[in-house]
């Protein structure tokens, strides 16, 4: 399955206010699957996940650290789309270094 690829397809289609509720209905989907364990690719469902916890969280002013390093593919996207979010005050300003701290490691 390409789980991120067909999300990150659909994300790149869409306005950047959109962004957020699509972010979160992709996630209950995706946690639903993972209950009743109906997916293959579980990289990519859980980046998924992490990336959508990050957007609730730098929406009201949160953040967190990711301890397992996501794909650098899906970082950097998930890096452009919090610029376009930002751009489109859908996420405050701050929410770019959120997102360095939540997915950037040091090595």
């Amino acid at each position: 399955m390409q789980i991120f690829n067909s999300f990150a397809r659909m994300i790149r289609g869409m306005p950047p206010t959109a962004i957020p509720r699509a972010l979160d209905l992709e996630c209950k989907m995706l946690n639903n699957d993972a209950t009743n364990e109906r997916f293959d690719a579980k990289e990519d469902v859980l980046s998924i996940l992490c990336f959508g916890r990050f957007v609730q969280l730098a929406r009201i002013g949160g953040v967190l650290r990711f301890e397992n390093p996501l794909p650098l593919d899906h970082i950097e996207f998930y890096k452009e789309v919090t610029v376009r979010l930002v751009k489109a005050k859908e996420l405050p300003e701050q929410a770019m270094t959120q997102f360095d701290y939540a997915f950037w490691r040091v090595i």
